[in-house]
């Protein structure tokens, strides 16, 4: 077992809000911020699979993106 580190990087200067959707449960990962760190490991059915969403929200203008991610994990042993 390991983390998956999520980062939104490249916006400007300004003042931002970031919700966070773990895309294979649809629940929340619990992050706040820019950054989200899960667990992440290679189940029983052997995915080893992250698969995160985040919505950005500039607060200036009230402006929305909403932008996707994965991450694997390779395990040897299984």
């Amino acid at each position: 077992p390991s983390v998956a580190v999520f980062e939104v990087a490249g916006l400007t200067a300004g003042s931002y809000s970031y919700v966070w959707i773990d895309l294979e449960t649809g629940g929340s990962p619990g992050c706040s911020g820019s950054q989200c760190v899960v667990p992440i490991a290679t189940d029983v059915s052997g995915d080893g699979l992250r698969h995160l969403s985040v919505t950005i929200t500039d607060l200036g203008t009230g402006l929305q993106k909403t932008v996707a991610a994965r991450a694997r994990y390779f395990d040897a042993y299984h």
